[in-house]
Parts: C-alpha cells; structure tokens; sequence
C-alpha cells in the first residue's frame, strides 16, 4: 500500500520593524550554499547538509545559534528492522540520521542522509516576508519522524508550541 506523503512547512518571517531592504526573494546556489532568501532574512545551508546562517539582511546579525543541534538541515527517523513476525509487534523507533547532502536543481531541494539511501525532494519557495518549505517525495517508507527544516534561532520570547519571537523577527511553523 502507497500512503501519499506530502508536507508543508511555512517558515513566517516578519520585519516587524524593519522597512523593505533592497533585494528581491528567491533561491539560489551561491558556490557550495544553497541561500534561501526572503525581502528581511537570508537562510543559508551547505551543500554538505548543514545549517550556515540565517541572518538579518539590514543589520547582517546571524541568528542560528551555533553548536551541534544546529547542524543539520534535516534529520530523518527510521524504524528499526524487524524480521516481519507478529509476535515481534510494531514497529520500533530507530536512529536519528542528519542530512549529509543537500543539491539545487530544477527548483527542488534534493537533500541525501548518510548512508541510509534516503532522498528527500523539497519545494522551496520565496516571498517577500517568509519562505516555504514543501516535502514533496521520500523514497524509504520506513522513514516514522522527519525534522523538516531544523533551524534553531536565538528568538527569546516564546509565544506558542510552534511559534516564537524577538522585536524584529517572528517564526511559525505551521504542520
């Protein structure tokens, strides 16, 4: 049985004092980084899978925090390999693998994870005051959790579970 999987996840980033800086939004690849780029914010991952900067456009002020949770771009959960019996029951939760590659093409992110053989294809799209990221295809059913986007920021006031801010900038996923 094929279960479509499809996912959207709008990242809302909002100058909320800022006026429009010069620039129009869009994605592109710039060397071995693929910049995500909105009217107020630019957000840059390498090639080689990892988080490089998500930074104020106006004022050039990087707000990823840096460290080991910050490094991958996506990370992906696979169920552990079971020999298929009954008696075993479900399923069960199994290691959590980082993005390790990550390619432009066409219009689509095409990211890679490990050595685990899983491609992930991603739709990303530029506005003005937010991006757009769209999972669009995996190819391992086996996949149980995707972390779409890992983008930790150093935004100090919490509003919700999926929201957060600071006097210039908020942020919302939305599943």
């Amino acid at each position: 049985m094929r279960m479509p999987l499809v996912s959207l996840i709008m990242l809302g980033f909002l100058g909320l004092d800022n006026p429009t800086v010069l620039g129009k939004p869009g994605v592109r690849l710039e060397g071995d980084h693929i910049v995500m780029e909105t009217d107020h914010v630019l957000y840059m991952v390498s090639t080689d899978g990892t988080n490089k900067a998500f930074m104020d456009r106006k004022t050039r002020n990087n707000y990823l925090l840096t460290g080991p949770t910050s490094r991958h771009f996506m990370s992906i959960q696979q169920h552990e390999i079971r020999d298929g019996t009954s008696r075993q029951g479900p399923p069960l939760e199994g290691k959590w693998t980082g993005s390790t590659a990550v390619k432009w093409q066409n219009g689509f992110l095409w990211i890679t994870f490990g050595d685990t053989e899983v491609q992930a294809k991603v739709h990303v799209r530029s506005f003005p005051n937010y991006l757009t990221l769209e999972l669009i295809s995996i190819n391992d059913h086996s996949i149980s959790s995707i972390l779409l986007a890992r983008l930790p920021l150093n935004l100090t006031k919490h509003i919700g579970t999926w929201q957060c801010r600071n006097n210039t900038y908020g942020q919302h996923w939305s599943p």
